[in-house]
């Protein structure tokens, strides 16, 4: 079994969803890939990433890892869910937000693709996920 490239999915133009239920709009953040300005986070061109889970080939015939679900609008829906979330948690040590905070956001991504799958994905990556963000550190949380 050999991982495939570290990443599945490039994204062609910036994305950004507003998070502002979740996070503070005082929250400024700016990197090559990542902004958080307002409650508004942004993905920048060219961010990469493997979607809901890496993906690993078994003898060039075979894929496994966790399916990022059926197309929709030719994207899989779980997409720019995991787009975000990927960022959120590769940024975390810099980013005053907390992995409850994270999966929040991911949670209500999926829900507003009406993801069937949405609660074991939630709870998979609440169970599974880092849990070493900045802001769980300033609450006194998870290291």
């Amino acid at each position: 079994m050999t991982c495939r490239k570290p990443w599945l999915y490039k994204l062609s133009a910036d994305y950004s969803w507003n998070a502002a239920l979740f996070i503070s709009t005082d929250i400024n953040f700016d990197n090559t890939w990542l902004t958080l300005h307002r409650g508004t986070i942004t993905v920048k061109k060219g961010y990469t990433w493997d979607g809901c889970s890496n993906k690993y080939a078994i003898a060039d015939l075979w894929t496994i890892g966790t399916p990022d679900g059926r197309l929709d609008h030719g994207l899989p829906i779980t997409y720019h869910a995991s787009l975000i979330h990927d960022a959120l948690i590769q940024f975390r040590a810099e980013l005053p937000i907390t992995h409850q905070q994270a999966t929040a956001i991911f949670d209500a991504m999926l829900k507003e693709r009406d993801f069937f799958w949405r609660k074991l994905y939630v709870w998979a990556v609440s169970l599974f996920g880092p849990h070493d963000f900045q802001g769980n550190r300033r609450l006194g949380g998870t290291p």
